[in-house]
């Protein structure tokens, strides 16, 4: 009866993580769109353009895994999802230098990806604890995508310092410095 009990609560705990997994995936294709449109960069511009396409295949994958499940896809919404979206919004509203804009974005970006791989680890390790192998195979894709597009953020931002100029930070903060002393 126990054993029950535990694959039970598991498949419950799986099904919560892909819901709310589904729910990140929803808001980020949003999300996307509006840093896109925010950023200041061409470079930078291109990679959440190219990450919002990304992300609506592991929306779909999300669906193919809630099918293996024989399980309706349902977003459950959580706060720290909600908490990524304001930030964002008001990066977007408050900071105006372009260098200092596009690092937020992509600091904020990364957020969401970490946040994303933990959600997906935390899926794949319920999934595999369960033996359900497809589910496991599409999300260890997604997880893969996951951690590419923090790499490729990374590159973004250090590129020949095209995003965050250094330069113009240094120079600003000797100003700001020398005003201050």
């Amino acid at each position: 009866m126990q054993k029950h009990n535990t694959k039970a609560q598991l498949t419950h705990r799986l099904i919560t993580e892909l819901r709310e997994l589904y729910y990140f995936e929803g808001q980020l294709l949003e999300v996307l769109r509006h840093m896109a449109e925010a950023a200041q960069h061409d470079a930078l511009r291109r990679e959440f353009r190219a990450h919002q396409h990304q992300t609506q295949v592991h929306v779909q994958r999300l669906e193919d895994a809630f099918a293996l499940l024989q399980v309706t896809p349902r977003a459950i919404p959580t706060q720290v999802v909600n908490g990524l979206v304001a930030d964002v919004h008001g990066v977007t509203r408050t900071l105006k230098h372009e260098a200092t804009l596009d690092t937020a974005l992509i600091g904020t970006a990364q957020k969401a990806e970490l946040l994303e791989v933990a959600g997906y680890r935390s899926a794949i390790l319920l999934a595999d604890l369960l033996g359900l192998e497809k589910v496991v195979d599409l999300l260890e894709i997604t997880l893969e995508d996951e951690i590419s597009t923090d790499k490729k953020l990374r590159k973004v931002a250090d590129r020949d310092g095209s995003i965050t100029d250094r330069t113009h930070i240094a120079h600003t903060r000797a100003s700001e410095a020398g005003a201050n002393g």
